[in-house]
């Protein structure tokens, strides 16, 4: 996996790539393997981000959009999700919080207008820290495989949360690949009682401390028109404080696939 041995510190920045021009798709494929996302730029005229998210799901290959288990949490009947302004950062997660880990495996997340100033996605390359750890660590590494260390809880349009969802925060295919649902915020409860005395502790620390190197993090800001395709089922993400134009407030489009970015076959 190249990913695993990706360095974001190389990245000069997260270039945009024309998907539609003779070899865009195949770049934009390439890259989000080797380093769990891309920033794609449609060349076609669309009329609205559903028909913008529609072609570049055809381009790549990504399939019919997938409806989250929190989709009836938020009275939501579209598979395209106007992303909630909400100004603070929302902690180190994946998308697909009531699904099995690798379920969800790109989130694209298409810019129809960016904030004021700010409001860039995080990137944290939590399967190479993972990789590192299990260099470094393999005890605590193991804890983060157990099928009871994460559980992470829907949070309810009401107040307080709701129903969950428990299984490991990684995953190691035979292989040597890796995948990961790995969350660190206000829906996550680790489990304690797995491993040896502080191995979880210990993990964790390591992780949440790689989420601030530049080896393992980027942020990415889109500008109007542009798509963030990530590799969810690789990566967390988090979203960055913003300022608001109250004339013209920042809008941003989701939508989840169950398959990765591919070059579309003629």
């Amino acid at each position: 996996m190249k990913q695993l041995h990706a360095d974001y510190g190389d990245l000069a920045a997260a270039r945009p790539i024309d998907v539609d021009t003779p070899g865009g798709a195949e770049q934009v494929a390439r890259h989000a393997e080797s380093f769990g996302f891309a920033v794609a730029r449609p060349g076609t005229a669309a009329d609205s981000p559903e028909e913008v998210l529609g072609h570049l799901a055809e381009v790549l290959e990504l399939g019919a959009p997938h409806m989250p288990g929190t989709a009836h949490l938020e009275s939501n009947t579209s598979p395209y999700k106007h992303v909630i302004n909400a100004m603070a950062p929302e902690g180190w997660h994946v998308d697909g919080l009531l699904e099995q880990l690798g379920t969800v495996r790109t989130t694209a997340l298409y810019c129809v207008r960016p904030a004021l100033r700010g409001g860039a996605t995080a990137l944290f390359n939590s399967i190479a820290a993972y990789g590192e750890l299990r260099r470094t660590d393999p005890e605590a590494a193991d804890t983060l495989l157990a099928p009871t260390v994460l559980t992470r809880h829907a949070m309810l349009l009401t107040g307080g949360y709701g129903e969950g969802i428990t299984g490991p925060a990684f995953a190691v295919a035979d292989d040597g690949t890796v995948s990961t649902r790995y969350s660190d915020n206000h829906t996550c409860t680790w489990d304690r009682s797995v491993g040896t005395d502080g191995s979880l502790d210990r993990a964790l620390e390591f992780l949440r401390k790689a989420a601030h190197e530049s080896r393992y993090r980027v942020d990415v800001r889109l500008d109007a028109g542009e798509v963030l395709l990530l590799r969810n089922d690789r990566l967390a993400h988090d979203r960055m404080p913003f300022e608001e134009d109250p004339a013209a407030p920042r809008q941003l489009v989701r939508a989840l696939y169950t398959r990765p970015p591919q070059a579309r076959r003629n």
